[in-house]
C-alpha cells in the first residue's frame, strides 16, 4: 500500500451530516471516503438508515465500490442507544439485562442483535458498553451499563461479547478505561476522574480485563482524563493508557478504536490534525470521525504529513493496518452471507423483546413486589410526559381497564381516582425530578403509581410510600408490559430494585 492508502485504512468515518443531500444513499461524501481516501471503516447513524431492504442494499454498495471492503459499524446496544428502532430490535438495554441477571438470556439477546445486523450487512457493533455505572448522576451511561457491581458487569460483558461473536459480528467493548463515574458527558466537555489506581483496578478496569481475557477482539477508548493514569492527556490520546495499560498490562492484542474525535472532549482542546497524530502515537489503530468531511480530509492529510516529518513511521501504520485486516477477516462470513432484511423484525425476535421487557419490570422494594391491579370500578388517570401518558393510557385500555390521559392536575377528579404518573428522564434529573407540588399532590391521591421509562434513579425523588416502577424503555413493548401489570394480567411479582445507598427517597 502507498502511504495515503495506509493512512486511509486507519480512519473509520460517518457521512451524510445535514444538510448534505441523500445521507441514506451512497452519495458524494460516501464515495470520496470509500473510493478516494479508502477508509478502513464506515459507521451508520440514524441519518443513513432507511428500510431494512435499503440498509442491506447500502451496505453492499459500500463494499462494492471499495478496493478493500470497509468494516461497517453501528451503535446497536439495545435500549437507550439503538440506531435501528424497529420492533424486535431494541430489547430493554444492559441495565435491564443486569437486573434479570441471566447470562444465557444476555447471550441470547446479543446474539439476536448480531443476527439482525448481519442480515443487513453490518459486521461491527460498537457494543457492549461495559462501564460500571457507579454514579447515578452520570448523564451519558446510565441504563447503557449492566449495573453498578463490577463483578456483575464483568459476567454480562463476557456473555454479551460471546453473543455477538456467535452471530459473526465484531463486538467493540467500550468506553475504556471506564465512563461510569462521570458527572459530565464527553460529547460536550472533557471530564476528569480523580480516582486512585487501586479503585480503577477493582472497579472500572475489571470488566475490561475479564472480557479481554475471554477474547474480546476490539476496544473503544474514551475521552476522559484520569490523572492516576496520565495527568496530562485523556485516555484516547495517552500512550500510558492505550499502550502501557491496555496493551502491556492487560495484554490486549486486538483492535483499538477511538471514540469519535469530533466530540467536544477532544475537539475543544486539540485540533483535528494533532488529535489524529496523538491518538496513533498513543497506540490507537483506527480513528472514529463521524460527521464532517473537512475534518476527515484534514486528519488523513495529517497522518501522511506526520510520517513524512518522522513523527510516525510507515511500520507503525502497517501494524495497525494488520489489525484492521485481522478484524476484516474475522467478519468475512457476514459479507458472504445472504442478505435477509425481511428477517430483522421477525416474530421470534419480537417474542424475545417482549420477554425481556416483561421480566425486567421492577419496583423499588427490598423483595419481589406484587403490584395490586387497578380497580376497574374507579377512574384511572395517566399523566406525566404527555405523549407517553397518551400511549400508556391506550395500552391500559387494551387490557380492559378504562384509562384517561391528562396534562393538568385539575383534570383529575373523584375521591377514588387512581393516578399513573410516567416520566422519561433524559438523565437522572431534568426529566425525572418532580416539581415539589407534583410530589405532594401524588402523595395525596387515593392511589398513585410512578413509572420511569428509562433511568430508574429519578424514582428516588418521589415519595417512598408510592409504588415506583422501572420499565427501562418507552417503546410499545415496554408500555404494554406496564399495562399488563397494572391491569392484573401479570402472574409474577415485579423484580426488586434497590436505589444507590444514600440516594434520596
Amino acid at each position: 500500500m502507498t502511504l495515503e492508502q495506509l493512512a486511509g485504512q486507519l480512519l473509520w468515518c460517518g457521512w451524510g451530516e445535514a444538510p448534505e443531500p441523500e445521507p441514506r444513499r451512497y452519495n458524494d461524501h460516501a464515495r470520496l471516503l470509500v473510493e478516494e481516501i479508502g477508509v478502513g471503516g464506515m459507521v451508520l447513524f440514524t441519518r443513513n438508515l432507511g428500510t431494512p431492504a435499503e440498509i442491506a442494499e447500502l451496505t453492499d454498495e459500500l463494499r462494492r465500490h471499495a478496493a478493500q471492503p470497509p468494516l461497517i459499524g453501528i451503535d446497536q446496544e439495545g435500549g437507550r442507544v439503538s440506531r435501528l428502532p424497529l420492533p424486535g430490535m431494541v430489547f430493554s438495554g444492559n441495565m435491564a439485562l443486569g437486573l434479570i441477571d441471566d447470562l444465557d438470556l444476555t447471550r441470547l439477546v446479543t446474539r439476536s442483535i448480531g443476527e439482525q445486523l448481519a442480515a443487513l450487512g453490518i459486521d461491527v457493533d460498537f457494543a457492549p458498553s461495559v462501564d460500571v455505572n457507579n454514579n447515578p448522576r452520570n448523564p451519558i451511561i446510565g441504563v447503557r451499563s449492566f449495573g453498578s457491581d463490577p463483578e456483575l458487569v464483568s459476567r454480562h460483558a463476557v456473555a454479551a461479547v460471546a453473543g455477538l461473536t456467535d452471530a459473526g459480528i465484531l463486538p467493540v467493548i467500550k468506553h475504556f478505561p471506564g465512563h461510569g463515574d462521570t458527572g459530565e458527558d464527553s460529547h460536550l466537555e472533557l471530564p476528569t476522574l480523580n480516582i486512585e489506581r487501586s479503585r480503577l483496578d477493582s472497579v472500572e478496569l475489571r470488566p475490561f480485563a475479564e472480557a479481554i481475557a475471554r477474547g474480546a477482539p476490539a476496544v473503544m477508548s474514551t475521552h476522559i482524563l484520569f490523572p492516576a493514569l496520565d495527568p496530562e492527556l485523556p485516555s484516547t490520546l495517552s500512550r500510558r493508557v492505550l499502550t502501557g495499560l491496555l496493551r502491556e498490562e492487560l495484554g490486549f492484542q486486538g483492535l483499538i478504536v477511538t471514540d469519535c474525535l469530533e466530540m467536544k472532549g477532544i475537539a475543544d482542546h486539540w485540533g483535528p490534525e494533532e488529535a489524529a497524530v496523538l491518538a496513533l502515537e498513543a497506540g490507537a489503530d483506527m480513528l472514529l470521525v463521524c460527521h464532517t468531511l473537512e475534518t476527515q480530509i484534514r486528519m488523513h492529510q495529517a497522518i501522511c504529513q506526520a510520517v513524512r516529518a518522522g513523527r510516525l513511521t510507515e511500520d507503525r501504520l502497517r501494524q495497525s493496518v494488520a489489525r484492521v485486516q485481522y478484524a476484516r477477516d474475522r467478519v468475512a462470513g457476514v459479507r458472504e452471507r445472504e442478505r435477509r432484511p425481511d428477517r430483522v423484525s421477525a416474530g421470534g425476535y419480537r417474542d424475545l423483546e417482549t420477554r425481556v421487557a416483561d421480566e425486567a419490570l421492577a419496583a423499588v422494594a427490598e423483595a419481589p413486589l406484587s403490584l395490586p391491579p387497578l380497580d376497574r370500578t374507579a377512574p384511572v388517570f395517566v399523566g406525566g410526559v404527555p405523549a407517553l401518558a397518551q400511549q400508556l393510557a391506550g395500552a391500559i385500555r387494551t387490557h380492559g381497564v378504562a384509562a384517561t390521559p391528562f396534562e393538568s392536575l385539575r383534570e383529575v377528579n373523584g375521591d377514588r381516582a387512581q393516578v399513573v404518573w410516567i416520566v422519561l428522564p433524559h438523565d437522572p434529573f431534568p426529566g425525572g425530578r418532580p416539581p415539589e407540588p407534583v410530589a405532594t399532590w401524588l402523595s395525596g391521591q387515593h392511589r398513585a403509581i410512578v413509572v420511569s421509562a428509562r433511568e430508574p434513579y429519578c424514582l428516588g425523588h418521589y415519595p417512598a410510600q408510592l409504588p415506583r416502577v422501572a420499565a427501562w424503555g418507552a417503546l410499545p413493548v415496554h408500555l404494554d408490559a406496564i399495562a399488563r401489570a397494572l391491569a392484573g394480567n401479570r402472574t409474577t411479582p415485579l423484580r426488586p430494585l434497590t436505589l444507590p445507598p444514600g440516594w434520596r427517597s
